[in-house]
C-alpha cells in the first residue's frame, strides 16, 4: 500500500540524519599570523588588528607551535609569526572569562592548509605600539 507523502516519523528521521551531514559552523580559509603567547595559541587574521585566542585539535596546533619554534629558534633576538593559511570559524569571546577575555574573540581551527616563516606582501605583520 503506498501512502500520501510523509508520515510526522519519517519526518523526524529526514530530521535527524540531516542534522548530523551539516556541518556545526561553516568553515572558511582564512590567513594570518600565528603566535604563541606563554600557552596560548593567538591568530591575527591579514588586515586586522583583533586577536583570537585559537582553540583546536593537539594534532592540529602542535605542527604549528613546532614550526613557530623552530622559526623563532633562528632568530632568537627578534622573535616572529608564522604566516599561515588555515581554515575554521570564528566564535565570540562575550562570554570568556579570565585570560580568554582579553582577546577579541576565539578562532576554532579545524586545519592547517600552508605555514611559512616569511610575510607576503599582501599580509604585513602589524607592530604593537608601546
Amino acid at each position: 500500500m503506498f501512502t500520501k507523502g510523509l508520515t510526522p516519523w519519517s519526518f523526524i528521521l529526514i530530521l535527524l540524519l540531516g542534522g548530523y551531514l551539516l556541518p556545526a559552523a561553516a568553515e572558511e580559509k582564512t590567513t594570518g599570523h600565528y603566535y604563541r603567547e606563554g600557552d596560548v595559541d593567538v591568530f591575527i587574521p591579514c588586515g586586522s588588528d583583533n586577536a583570537f585566542w585559537i582553540r583546536g585539535e593537539k594534532s592540529v596546533l602542535q605542527p604549528l607551535q613546532n614550526a613557530l619554534s623552530k622559526l623563532n629558534d633562528a632568530h632568537p633576538d627578534s622573535p616572529r609569526p608564522l604566516y599561515v593559511e588555515i581554515t575554521g570559524h570564528f566564535e565570540d569571546n562575550a562570554n570568556s572569562e579570565g585570560m580568554a577575555a582579553d582577546y577579541d574573540g576565539l578562532y576554532r581551527i579545524e586545519s592547517v592548509l600552508a605555514n611559512r616563516g616569511d610575510n607576503p606582501a599582501t599580509c604585513p605583520v602589524l607592530v604593537e605600539n608601546d
